[in-house]
């Protein structure tokens, strides 16, 4: 896939926009799957003005890959920062009750990055517990993250507390400074 996006970027480089575009949507045809693909054709488009088939691309391949949860997040993403709140959370929300369960513990990650750029962390909080039940063996790093945020939201005595399970001195103070400093 990367050589025909290189293809591509050459073409536009040499200042054949409608060359550069034919060649992207050939790309996307051959590998519809391949995000680096797909995220290269949005950039073309999001930077020449046109979101809309930006983002009619990423619902097809949504429809085409539902198992792929790159297409939803961004497609969720993308609802989210152009201000379309809910659509993004709605995407989400939809893509955590999916039957394969890395599509929606992916779903639940990217639901608790929507709720903590949105300064909700209560709400982000229940979404990354739900990433932290659902994962097989969370890493020292995936509990810091969680402890932190609940730091974020507040929750002090329960950011320590699972900030003691985690294998990592330095995640572990790191924890505490936080907490510190919601106590000052």
């Amino acid at each position: 896939g990367r050589y025909c996006v290189v293809a591509a970027a050459y073409a536009y480089e040499d200042g054949d926009i409608d060359g550069a575009e034919a060649l992207l949507l050939g790309c996307v045809e051959r590998y519809p799957t391949d995000p680096f693909v797909l995220t290269k054709t949005l950039s073309f488009y999001d930077t020449r003005g046109r979101r809309d088939t930006t983002n009619r691309l990423l619902r097809e391949a949504m429809t085409r890959h539902p198992t792929e949860p790159f297409f939803r997040v961004a497609l969720a993403v993308r609802a989210r920062v152009t201000g379309d709140v809910e659509q993004g959370e709605r995407l989400l929300r939809e893509g955590t009750t999916h039957s394969n369960p890395y599509v929606a513990l992916e779903c639940w990650r990217a639901l608790t990055d929507h709720f903590k750029s949105l300064g909700d962390y209560a709400a982000a909080v229940e979404a990354a517990n739900e990433v932290l039940q659902r994962s097989q063996n969370p890493s020292p790093n995936e509990r810091f993250a969680f402890a932190d945020l609940l730091g974020m939201a507040g929750e002090n005595a329960r950011a320590l507390a699972v900030a003691k399970g985690i294998d990592s001195e330095v995640l572990r103070d790191l924890v505490s400074a936080r907490v510190l400093r919601n106590e000052r």
